[in-house]
């Protein structure tokens, strides 16, 4: 019963080198967001302070399918407020962090119907159909 995580990810997108911006860069730099975000710095400004080094901001609702294996454990591991590890996937780094967990619902068919005929049966038929049910 996992639910479904709210995340905020900061993506750093590994791009091909050049003169002014290595590998070295982007990896000093990927290794520096998960500090400055446990010291307070919200997720959006370090996003826009380096937009430039094309690091970018994606938040959203993801239940334990909807992201790769690597990233669900991670995000699935998580308290609330908590803040991942650096990880690291063949073109990016991503940092993530854990805004809620949503508990998944299971609503079984005597919940359901007990709900359903709830609304217009007395008292007593309601054991009945309660027993009829289970």
């Amino acid at each position: 019963a996992l639910g479904t995580v709210a995340i905020q990810r900061l993506n750093i997108l590994r791009i091909p080198e050049n003169q002014l911006w290595t590998a070295k860069d982007q990896e000093n730099l990927a290794n520096k967001l998960p500090k400055q975000a446990l010291t307070g710095t919200k997720f959006d400004e370090l996003a826009e302070a380096h937009a430039e080094n094309n690091v970018s901001l994606f938040s959203g609702n993801y239940a334990k399918g909807d992201l790769s294996p690597k990233l669900s454990t991670a995000a699935f591991s998580l308290k609330p407020g908590e803040i991942s590890k650096l990880i690291e996937l063949s073109s990016v780094f991503i940092i993530l962090k854990l805004d809620q967990r949503t508990p998944e619902r299971r609503i079984t068919l005597k919940t359901k119907a007990w709900k359903r005929r709830r609304r217009n049966v007395s008292p007593n038929s309601a054991a009945t159909i309660g027993k009829r049910i289970t």
